[in-house]
């Protein structure tokens, strides 16, 4: 009798550990394709945050033009003698 116990104690436990080992397995297959998502989001991320840093960049190309513009057409109307004027400034305050 005691025989007969022993061994339905074991066929449970090893009944108990094939479900558990096949919970592990669909635990592990879950991390496995949660791990390819997250890494398929952090490229998708670093794609948006690249795409938005070359906009930012195309979007500034107008305005430094604009302003590379505006300072040639100043300095074209600017006297020598002003501009000798303003070096002398500028070293000045350099120069403090």
């Amino acid at each position: 009798m005691q025989v007969r116990n022993l061994k339905d104690k074991l066929k449970e436990v090893e009944d108990k550990y094939i479900l558990t080992s096949s919970k592990n397995f669909s635990l592990q297959e879950k991390v496995h394709s949660l791990e390819e998502k997250l890494k398929d989001a952090k490229f998708e991320l670093q794609k948006a945050n690249a795409s938005t840093k070359e906009s930012s960049e195309h979007r500034h190309i107008p305005e430094l033009s604009v302003m590379k513009n505006a300072l040639r057409d100043s300095e074209s109307k600017t006297s020598p003698e002003q501009t000798n004027e303003m070096n002398v400034e500028k070293m000045s305050l350099l120069e403090k």
